[in-house]
């Protein structure tokens, strides 16, 4: 199941209150780029639908696109603050 920190649920938080839409949650979909590279957005949502899987997060509904959910199984999804904003970042969950 994929991780979701804290920084990364705090930009999310963001990202809804200035959409005005702050009651929602966030739903992690695949976003494939023309390079062949995989990427992923972000959508507001009101609720989780049918074919989402949820995922670890704190304070907020955080849930992934069924066939997004396979790439990030095992997966934290980070936020750094830069100075043009946040940035998102994936990376491998820790060994226990």
């Amino acid at each position: 199941m994929l991780q979701v920190t804290d920084a990364a649920v705090s930009v999310f938080k963001k990202v809804l209150e200035q959409e005005e839409r702050g009651d929602g949650g966030i739903r992690l979909v695949p976003n494939p780029q023309p390079d062949g590279r995989l990427s992923v957005g972000v959508e507001p949502i009101r609720e989780a639908g049918p074919n989402d899987e949820p995922t670890d997060a704190r304070g907020l509904t955080v849930v992934v696109a069924r066939d997004l959910a396979p790439e990030l199984e095992n997966a934290v999804l980070d936020a750094e603050e830069t100075a043009t904003g946040a940035d998102l970042l994936v990376r491998p969950q820790e060994k226990t």
